[in-house]
């Protein structure tokens, strides 16, 4: 008997094993036929970035100041050449070098802008809701004023009463005010998960609120919080530009925008009509912007399939 027994359990065990794989190879072909479009897409973006940046750490793309001489004279304002694809600009600085640096930094303060204002939304609309009382309602007016709070104009008369022209200037002022639709939208999710039987039985484990708000409930926004920073990260880098394309932004970190701030200022698009070097940036800009919005559109098709 005991013999018996013991055959048994051993098919039991291998068919066990068995249903087991067929789950987790059933779970990644979905997966990947779910998230084909989406792997692909992000994959050719991280290879485009990866290209940028390695191009602007090696010769001669790592010197965006550098001036190029031809016959012991300055070579500025030349038309697009093998040497010079994009052409040079007032200094004689080759305009392919300059615009290669300005993605990479447009990048990263839309990255870092980004970052800080979905930490304030996810701070502000998770916190508030668990805690309840006066901290709940003081969060929901801080974020009901900023919610109709002109935020253009007011960035635009900030960066021209400071002073300081530096880009952690313009960055701290698009982040201050461009968080608050995204906490209003997670705290009404919060709201939601806070009543589920999983947070209940949390509470009566005795866990704190702010461990049951980032360990329990943060995992389940995770998917909103991301996509409210892809769209935080294209509207910082083009709200960046547009500030700096006025004149009112930073001008010592070269970006996209200050690039269209010295076509307009130096006469790129007339009289001159050196069209490679007012186009490029403006092409960038609207590709840069256009490929977020589309990882952005497909992502929220897929989780919106995860919750059917």
């Amino acid at each position: 008997m005991t013999e018996k027994i013991q055959i048994e359990s051993k098919n039991q065990e291998e068919l066990e094993k068995i249903g087991i794989k067929e789950i987790i190879k059933e779970k990644y072909h979905a997966a990947m036929d779910r998230y084909k479009v989406q792997f692909i897409l992000m994959f050719v973006i991280f290879i485009i970035i990866l290209i940028i940046v390695i191009l602007t750490l090696v010769p001669p793309f790592n010197d965006p100041d550098k001036v190029y001489w031809v016959s012991g004279e300055r070579d500025n304002f030349r038309d697009p050449t093998s040497k010079h694809p994009l052409g040079t600009d007032q200094h004689g600085r080759d305009y392919l070098t300059r615009l290669l640096h300005a993605i990479k930094n447009s990048l990263l303060f839309g990255f870092i802008t980004g970052g800080i204002c979905i930490g304030i939304a996810v701070f502000v609309g998770i916190i508030g809701p668990f805690k309840g009382g006066k901290v709940d309602g003081t969060a929901s007016f801080i974020t009901n004023i900023a919610l109709i709070f002109p935020q253009i104009p007011f960035i635009l008369l900030m960066s021209a009463i400071l002073q300081i022209r530096e880009w952690w200037v313009t960055m701290l002022v698009i982040a201050l005010f461009t968080w608050p639709w995204a906490a209003r939208s997670i705290r009404s999710q919060v709201l939601t998960l806070k009543e589920r039987n999983y947070i209940k039985v949390a509470r009566m484990s005795g866990l704190k609120d702010t461990k049951i708000a980032f360990g329990e409930v943060l995992p389940n926004v995770l998917p909103y919080v991301f996509l409210a920073f892809i769209i935080f990260l294209g509207n910082a880098i083009i709200t960046e530009a547009a500030i700096a394309m006025i004149g009112l932004g930073q001008q010592n970190w070269l970006t996209l925008g200050l690039l269209l701030n010295h076509a307009v200022e130096w006469g790129f698009i007339y009289p001159r009509r050196l069209y490679a070097m007012w186009l490029t940036p403006g092409i960038c800009l609207i590709l840069i912007y256009l490929s977020f919005f589309i990882m952005h559109s497909s992502l929220s098709r897929t989780f919106e399939q995860r919750k059917v």
